[in-house]
């Protein structure tokens, strides 16, 4: 590197591939989240994404729905990674754990379904 650095470049090394490979499974996982049907009925779509993140919007009449509208995302985020083809075509079986955040206002979560699938009201633990 510019300065030397054998342990920076050798990080860089060893990360890469699994930057990658997640900016890969971010970028399958978007597509088929906004041509998911159950998703698309409750009117969900991404807005974008941000490093191993999507941000959506989608109807919220109650909190009920929204907790079972992150549990939909959560799951097919799940599935994915876990079957997402390879060059090969054998799935990639990664086991990713998937956690979703939300609130009326993107940047101020106020709730959360955490990765074993336990809500959180982010709002009661200020």
């Amino acid at each position: 590197g510019r300065h030397n650095d054998l342990e920076g470049l050798i990080r860089e090394a060893f990360n890469m591939p699994i930057q990658a490979g997640g900016s890969d499974l971010n970028s399958y996982v978007a597509v088929a989240t906004d041509n998911y049907e159950p998703l698309q009925r409750r009117g969900c779509y991404t807005l974008f994404g941000v490093h191993d993140s999507g941000v959506f919007e989608f109807d919220w009449p109650d909190n009920e729905y929204a907790i079972q509208t992150a549990w939909i995302i959560k799951d097919l985020w799940k599935r994915l990674a876990w079957s997402m083809p390879t060059p090969s075509g054998e799935p990639l079986h990664w086991t990713v754990p998937c956690e979703v955040e939300w609130s009326r206002r993107w940047g101020t979560p106020e709730f959360r379904l955490d990765a074993r699938g336990v809500f959180v009201d982010l709002k009661e633990e200020d």
